[in-house]
């Protein structure tokens, strides 16, 4: 089935891409997609419409293909993912308008045939198509990825998830790093905010958050989970690893803008003062691991009183420091089979050293502990991922 999907261009167009991260980046063309481990270069083609580009995965039969073209050639987003949605063979789609990074967009999810080439076999794909005008107002970048229908349903494949995913790593700006992805965006839509009260140090802070905000974490944790455990057994687990967590970061780091600016307008003091308040904050939750597909407790639930593990609580220290630019991250083991919380300040304790920087280990399951305190068995780097958090 892999040799199937191979030579086939059935749009109007050809698309572009990068192994694991896309980027595009001329004076005045930016964009990036953040791929799973696996893809590489197929082949493009140069047309009237623009530079066609299409990558595929080595293992599994899901392709990717993207379009930058003028935005003169169409009256809007919508017009120009139509207009390329009509060359595909018997198309079921149905595109939807959705305001994303202030741009006009549109999406949809689709199925269509494709036809080999070599073996002139016709068979069904499915996946996830878009058109996002670009920031410099003179360009539409047109995305799809799509994968063989039939091997959808098979656990093993899972490709509903991979396809999703990758339009959801889109970027257009720096802020998209810190915001959910166009998909998640469009599925859960903003629906307003509902007020939550945090019990910290004798207070009771009054803040709040969007409604739709846990649907979109457990939704986009479940998914990248599925895509995870395929790399679980493979010399790519890590670079894995730092996709699994940055895409649960970007989602929650928007959500949870209005949580991190009531705590440090109550709290804040000094940088290490505010960390260690919040460390010592996340330590006082309530253990639990959760029998979910990945065992990690979405941020919003944690905030409700819901169980929590290691590396939940660890993200949710990374969200908050990093909305007061105190430099934080996480960092995982599977040796240890533990995560723990890192930030970068001057402090005493015991530090990690990783590309000249200094990461003080911050423990959230034991309470009482500072930042800088770590079990002696604990301290070979060698055997830790520290997670590297856009900024």
């Amino acid at each position: 089935m892999k040799n199937s999907l191979k030579t086939y261009i059935i749009f109007s167009f050809l698309m572009i891409f990068t192994l694991l991260k896309i980027n595009a980046q001329t004076s005045d063309i930016y964009y990036t997609i953040n791929l799973p481990e696996g893809f590489a270069f197929a082949q493009s083609e140069e047309t009237e419409e623009g530079t066609y580009t299409l990558y595929e995965h080595k293992d599994l039969p899901v392709d990717l293909n993207i379009l930058v073209t003028d935005n003169e050639k169409y009256e809007s987003a919508k017009k120009a993912l139509e207009y390329q949605m009509q060359t595909l063979i018997n198309p079921k789609y149905a595109i939807h308008e959705i305001k994303w990074r202030n741009m006009n967009c549109a999406i949809t999810d689709f199925s269509s045939k494709i036809t080999s080439s070599t073996t002139e076999y016709t068979f069904d794909i499915k996946g996830w198509a878009t058109a996002i005008p670009l920031i410099n107002q003179k360009n539409i970048l047109l995305v799809f990825c799509y994968a063989a229908e039939e091997l959808n349903s098979k656990k093993e494949y899972d490709l509903d998830a991979i396809t999703e995913s990758i339009i959801d790593s889109i970027a257009i700006d720096n802020a998209s790093y810190l915001s959910p992805g166009i998909i998640t965006s469009y599925l859960f839509p903003n629906k307003g905010n509902k007020e939550i009260n945090l019990e910290i140090e004798g207070k009771t802070i009054k803040t709040s958050i969007d409604e739709n905000a846990k649907n979109a974490e457990n939704h986009v944790i479940e998914r990248e989970y599925k895509i995870l455990e395929k790399y679980v057994q493979t010399a790519e687990l890590k670079e894995a690893w730092q996709r699994y967590y940055n895409f649960i970061y970007r989602t929650d780091y928007a959500y949870f803008r209005n949580i991190a600016f009531s705590l440090e307008a109550e709290l804040f003091t000094t940088e290490q003062e505010y960390a260690q308040k919040i460390l010592y904050w996340v330590q006082t939750f309530k253990y639990e691991r959760l029998k979910n597909i990945a065992d990690f407790t979405a941020l919003t639930e944690m905030l409700e009183g819901e169980g929590s593990d290691c590396d939940a609580r660890s993200m949710l220290i990374a969200v908050i420091l990093n909305h007061a630019f105190i430099p934080a991250s996480l960092m995982v083991s599977s040796e240890y089979s533990h995560a723990m919380a890192v930030l970068n300040l001057p402090l005493e304790g015991f530090k990690f050293t990783v590309n000249g920087k200094n990461y003080l280990p911050g423990e959230t399951t034991d309470k009482g502990l500072t930042w800088g305190k770590i079990a002696a068995d604990m301290t070979d780097i060698n055997k830790w991922l520290i997670i590297n958090l856009p900024e």
